[in-house]
């Protein structure tokens, strides 16, 4: 046996615990022993006091109890804590297994009771997760050694978050992440994008020379969260999913080679088309990766194809109204182009025409090529076109890609891309392998 997963569900927590010891205590040692992974999910209606006593006479027979519980388990190296109720004595249970097992691994989940600001790990933790902590929004970093940990996950963090940290009453405006190999930063949408909290926190220069894997999750509108960081100039992973504020910050860090990288972006915020190509621009042509793909779900996006140079980007989907013929002129921008999903294109007149003169005939010779590279094509759904337009949109891209392999459509559009395919491309001699699902 390998991990033990807990369960408590009752209103009285710390009778739960000492009935928990009482179970594990009859548990042979040798089988303890082996037990590596603990796996806690509390569920509690409401916190309830025994008869007589205070909340710190509670809090410390839980603290009782949980060392007891801790030295059962030696050998645990992975702690996992979620759903914690809303009982406050909970917090010194939780807490003193955070800092009983910290030299391995943490990973905290919907946790309202510990406010992770104040509360101080021990000094070897080498791995944190917070994720989704409820009713609570974190506005600096956990106390933890910054020399020591290696991944650092944080979620639910406010607009006017600060890398600033205080370890065993240690200040520092001077921040190094010796150590530190994944980090991920996901912000709570509950704050408006633009909305700015007044602070008097000194500007904190925070480093990340080992850093592997950046992952940023709707961050606010502000450049201050990278304005004063240094990070390794060769990622193997940026993973990017906010607005073009944020990416346009983060260029200024200058990341010059990331073995992945992937850009999600997102919103309502409407920026010029030079930033937006500006932006892109940077990543696409002067950040070298051997993987590169961008998302676009926003519905105020610029695009001036006349500004785009993107020639190392590999995968595009694009979820948002932009004129068909707006497409067909970025395409071309694109040289190393091999999956393009599109969704919510714009047929406007100068697309409808363009369609509806296209040769409805295909003989032996197909037009002149779009793109080179093209292997994966896909239409995901018809928002603004009826299924006709949006074939004939499919049939005219999938002709202007001489090396296409599959081609993939919503319901609506998969049988007449089939008989496309089946009955007029394929006894012509064109695309015999192509897969169409």
């Amino acid at each position: 046996m390998t991990r033990l997963v807990v369960r408590l569900a009752s209103p009285d927590f710390a009778a739960d615990i000492e009935e928990l010891n009482a179970i594990v205590g009859g548990v042979p040692a040798n089988a303890l022993s082996k037990i590596s992974k603990l796996e806690l999910s509390f569920k509690t209606p409401a916190a309830r006091l025994a008869s007589g006593n205070s909340l710190q006479v509670v809090e410390q027979q839980i603290q009782n109890a949980a060392a007891r519980f801790v030295g059962f388990l030696p050998s645990v190296t992975y702690v996992k804590c979620h759903e914690l109720g809303p009982c406050p004595n909970m917090a010194a249970f939780v807490a003193y297994l955070g800092d009983s097992y910290a030299a391995k691994v943490c990973l905290l989940h919907s946790l309202s009771a510990i406010n992770f600001t104040s509360h101080q790990f021990g000094a070897q933790l080498q791995h944190l997760r917070i994720s989704e902590p409820q009713n609570m929004q974190v506005f600096s970093l956990p106390l933890i050694s910054a020399q020591s940990v290696k991944t650092l996950a944080l979620a639910s963090l406010r607009p006017d978050f600060i890398w600033q940290t205080r370890f065993y009453g240690l200040e520092s405006t001077n921040l190094k992440f010796s150590n530190l190999r994944q980090l991920q930063l996901r912000f709570s949408r509950s704050h408006t994008r633009r909305e700015v909290i007044a602070s008097d926190n000194v500007p904190v220069h925070v480093h990340f020379p080992t850093l592997k894997v950046l992952e940023l999750f709707d961050c606010p509108h502000t450049d201050t969260l990278f304005q004063q960081a240094t990070i390794t100039p060769n990622l193997q992973c940026l993973n990017v999913r906010s607005s073009i504020s944020t990416l346009s910050a983060l260029s200024r860090t200058r990341i010059a080679t990331v073995g992945s990288l992937e850009i999600t972006l997102y919103g309502y915020e409407r920026v010029s088309t030079h930033e937006f190509a500006d932006t892109l621009n940077h990543f696409y042509n002067h950040v070298r990766s051997r993987k590169s793909g961008l998302c676009i779900y926003t519905h105020a996006f610029a695009l001036d194809t006349h500004e785009i140079r993107w020639p190392y980007l590999q995968s595009v989907f694009i979820k948002a109204p932009v004129p068909f013929t707006t497409i067909l002129r970025l395409i071309p921008c694109m040289q190393s182009l091999h999956y393009l999903s599109l969704a919510e294109l714009e047929f406007d007149h100068d697309a409808v025409t363009l369609l509806t003169s296209q040769d409805s005939n295909i003989g032996p010779e197909l037009p002149t090529p779009i793109s080179q590279t093209i292997r994966t094509l896909c239409f995901t759904s018809c928002v603004f076109g009826t299924t006709e337009t949006v074939f004939s949109a499919a049939k005219y891209v999938a002709l202007r890609c001489p090396l296409l392999e599959k081609i993939s459509a919503y319901d609506k559009l998969l049988p007449l891309v089939c008989g496309l395919f089946d009955h007029e491309l394929k006894p012509q001699g064109h695309f015999t392998q192509v897969k169409v699902c």
